[in-house]
């Protein structure tokens, strides 16, 4: 039975790993959790939170909107999934967070690979001072962060 051709309440928890696609942000551990409404015909719309942590205990908090549609009316059955919204980085920045993925549902059980993009802007202050004058130079760089995602979900 696939459940997002059961029309009601439809819950999800994936457990995850990232690969980093960046020179700088290596591999993280993923958790995430999507609740809404499955409209019987594959297709789901929800909400979601979750955290992705990687080894020195940085994390990131997305929230998003969850979108899912599963092709077959069948125990095993391919999808595509969408998730967009914003993430919170070490509680010190708000970002866009964007991850598309494929995959296949197994009965309850989905196995995806996706790709997530976090994008935001670092701002850096420096304070100068030189021979008495003093003075602070603020910038902002935009920074987007890559990487890709393998994940195993239960619906319920």
């Amino acid at each position: 039975m696939n459940p997002h051709y059961v029309k009601g309440y439809l819950g999800n928890v994936a457990l995850g790993g990232t690969v980093g696609l960046d020179y700088d942000f290596g591999s993280r551990t993923t958790l995430f959790t999507s609740h809404g409404y499955s409209f019987g015909n594959g297709a789901f719309v929800g909400l979601g939170t979750g955290v992705m942590m990687d080894f020195a205990g940085h994390c990131t908090i997305p929230l998003f909107t969850n979108f899912k549609y599963s092709f077959i009316n069948n125990t095993v059955s391919p999808f595509i999934d969408y998730k967009m919204g914003g993430s919170i980085y070490d509680l010190s920045s708000v970002n866009l967070f964007v991850s598309p993925s494929v995959g296949v549902d197994v009965g309850r059980f989905s196995f995806s690979i996706g790709y997530i993009l976090q994008a935001s802007r670092d701002i850096y202050t420096v304070l100068y001072d030189y021979a008495g004058d003093s003075w602070t130079q603020t910038s902002i760089t935009p920074v987007t962060h890559h990487w890709l995602n393998f994940t195993v979900a239960v619906s319920f």
